[in-house]
């Protein structure tokens, strides 16, 4: 689990700063999530994912739909089965940090509301002038608290997943009822989504170890090498896990952490009902597990469900300018005192105190940081002035980067 976490730093801490960073003059220009207040309070939220499940509650879902009994949100892998089987999307969340623009192209003029985090791919804020509607979140993040506090605009703290954060902007707009519907969170049949999921192809066998082998979609991996970013394994060794219907189901290490954050949130929102309807894969405890025609009979009661729209607010761009501009000001006297450091005109600083005072800089520099720490061949002295040169180097980038957007809010 640490070398993963090493892993995810190395290869997604720049480009997740570099996104963050060049978003800044487009939320200036949109609402942001948390702003909008509680627009489907007392509503039923139905959260979509791909997994092969999915193929047999479709038509179910199309109905809950038609009749406005629910609302409908969907990720990016989900959006195109639903594209389908002509499901209209309420809202779409987009976390991902690849650019996935072309596919979602096909499926947007679907989509209602467009929600995306702030640090997502920077080309996919183009989607927005497709859509009703558009806002944005930040992630409950280390390098987003002093935007946090400097603007007044709170977080969402989702769990890393398209999923699990469109389950949180259902939470944040106030809806009583979240209902899973393709999450099976594991894998059974040799399929790995439902028909038409953006991934859908992908397929696995088992090797004599048990392993699983997944074949299909060689774009996937080419969409991830495009970006830098090592493709999703091939390989992968399941883990057995409680299954949905009592039984037991095969899941791997990325569901698995999806999984347990699943089973966390629920003890977070006692006045929540939390329903999985996914009738098959991994069991989700402290969740009412459910078929989605019990799910149907239990809402039929609750009153029509309005569109999933929201009053027109904007963010304070105001605000936002100042950050940018006060930001920028920070990653300069970062990249004074890392210069000064290194030319000897002042004393050593204690580094982590000097980069965590710019929470941008020390995003951009953790992959250098994190391969110093790891270096056995580099003397002491010698990896103290590489990560002063790390800190100056990323300091200068934030401050271009920022210094750019300044000029175009």
């Amino acid at each position: 689990m640490a070398q993963l976490r090493k892993n995810t730093t190395v290869q997604r801490a720049i480009p997740i700063a570099v996104a963050t960073l060049q978003s800044m003059e487009h939320i200036a220009k949109f609402p942001a999530t948390t702003r909008m207040g509680r627009p489907l309070a007392g509503k039923t939220v139905i959260v979509v994912g791909a997994g092969p499940s999915l193929d047999k509650n479709a038509a179910l879902v199309k109905e809950l739909r038609a009749n406005r009994k629910a609302l409908v949100f969907a990720i990016n892998n989900s959006a195109p089965a639903l594209k389908k089987q002509g499901i209209p999307i309420d809202a779409l969340v987009l976390i991902e940090s690849l650019d996935v623009t072309k596919h979602v192209l096909d499926v947007i003029d679907g989509v209602d509301h467009l929600v995306m985090d702030a640090s997502t791919h920077v080309a996919h804020w183009a989607l927005a002038d497709w859509v009703n509607r558009a806002s944005w979140f930040t992630a409950h993040a280390p390098h987003n608290i002093r935007f946090c506090l400097d603007t007044g605009i709170a977080p969402i703290g989702h769990g890393g997943s398209s999923s699990s954060a469109a389950i949180c902007v259902a939470l944040a707009w106030g809806a009583r009822r979240i209902v899973l519907v393709g999450h099976d969170l594991s894998y059974s049949g040799g399929r790995a989504y439902a028909d038409g999921a953006g991934w859908d192809g992908l397929e696995y066998t088992e090797d004599a170890e048990g392993n699983y082998i997944f074949t299909g979609r060689p774009d996937r991996d080419e969409l991830h090498r495009a970006h830098g970013v090592s493709p999703v394994p091939r390989k992968r060794m399941p883990t057995k896990v409680p299954g949905w219907d009592g039984g037991v189901a095969f899941t791997t290490l990325d569901y698995l952490n999806q999984i347990r954050w699943l089973e966390k949130i629920v003890r977070r929102h006692p006045g929540v009902e939390f329903m999985n309807a996914t009738e098959g894969g991994a069991r989700t405890e402290g969740w009412r597990h459910v078929r989605l025609d019990g799910v149907k009979t239990h809402i039929d009661d609750d009153p029509p469900a309005p569109p999933a729209s929201v009053p027109h607010l904007r963010t304070h761009a105001d605000a936002i300018r100042l950050f940018v501009s006060e930001s920028i000001g920070r990653a300069l006297a970062t990249e004074s005192m890392a210069q000064e450091i290194l030319g000897g005109t002042t004393g050593i600083h204690d580094a982590p105190g000097l980069i965590n005072s710019n929470a941008y800089a020390e995003l951009m520099a953790a992959p250098d940081t994190v391969r110093l720490k790891d270096n056995q061949e580099l003397s002491g002295s010698a990896k103290v002035e590489a990560l002063y040169v790390a800190i100056r180097t990323a300091s200068q980038k934030v401050r271009a980067i920022l210094s750019d957007q300044l000029a175009r809010m």
